[in-house]
């Protein structure tokens, strides 16, 4: 499978270069359409949008059943979090070494389109983040980022509250994971891959049998989105509203008049579709910062 769920315009230089033909997509909704429309197989909608309020009510408005995931720090975390809801045992990861192994960010094969420059669309470390010196499973000193010691400890947590499941670093190099076993490739397929299964018939049967329901249209996604778009105007109006009626507050005093009109803008405000959706979360984040 190929997994994606960030907006950001990596996601297209990453998809438009990539070789997997006809290999289907698992995705959340906040995922970058120009990325989405370079996939070439199935695209596979994953309920969900990691703490966005708005995708969940996407999905209850048009029937979609809701599967609870949760993403981790990345992609990569996401796609383990998947392979267990699948059932898949054990779960093997190989490649992720997190960490500048030789050097270098990437593994040799990843190329960028030539209207892109690598530096800026693969690039893994920001002007703020700190080189840290470490260990590697082999006891050599390796540079590595803080997030990247946070998405190792992310593995172990994972193994830890899923004891029936068993997960394997085949990385054959890099930090890894605390109290994760690590093991060559090679010696992973001579202990556990020795079964073979026509899994490509299976999926098809799968995806075939698993359609959205059929609320799920183009329709009814432009007009809920224009509902919210039209809640949302309303929130921005009742804002300017109070803003001003806080401004004459600040100079006037308190005032009787002004503090009941203050009350009902803001009964208002929190009536709106769209604050629920969307502005609750920053309220509520607001609130608990003071």
């Amino acid at each position: 499978f190929g997994v994606g769920i960030d907006p950001n315009p990596d996601q297209f230089t990453r998809l438009v270069m990539n070789h997997g033909f006809e290999l289907p997509f698992l995705y959340r909704c906040r995922m970058l359409h120009e990325a989405l429309e370079m996939v070439h197989g199935d695209r596979l909608y994953l309920s969900g949008s990691g703490g966005y309020e708005v995708g969940k009510w996407y999905e209850e408005k048009l029937g979609v059943e809701e599967i609870p995931l949760q993403e981790g720090f990345n992609v990569l975390n996401f796609s383990v979090m998947i392979a267990q809801v699948m059932g898949c045992n054990p779960i093997i990861c190989a490649g992720i070494d997190l960490a500048y192994s030789e050097g270098e960010s990437y593994a040799d094969g990843v190329t960028t389109h030539p209207i892109h420059t690598r530096k800026t669309n693969f690039r893994t470390k920001n002007v703020e983040d700190e080189l840290i010196s470490k260990n590697d499973i082999h006891g050599k000193p390796v540079f590595t980022l803080w997030k990247w010691i946070a998405e190792s400890m992310w593995y172990t947590q994972f193994a830890e509250s899923h004891p029936e499941c068993t997960i394997i670093n085949a990385t054959e190099g890099g930090i890894g994971f605390p109290n994760v076993a690590n093991m060559p490739l090679a010696e992973v397929k001579e202990k556990y891959l020795y079964k073979q299964l026509d899994l490509k018939s299976h999926l098809h049967g799968e995806i075939q049998n698993s359609p959205l329901p059929s609320s799920f249209n183009e329709k009814n996604v432009v007009d809920l989105t224009r509902a919210l778009m039209e809640s949302l105007a309303k929130c921005g109006d009742i804002c300017q509203n109070l803003a001003m009626l806080l401004s004459e507050r600040g100079m006037a005093g308190k005032d009787v008049t002004l503090e009941k009109k203050l009350e009902e803008d803001k009964e208002h405000l929190h009536a709106e579709m769209a604050f629920d959706v969307i502005l609750k979360r920053f309220h509520d984040d607001y609130l608990g910062r003071n």
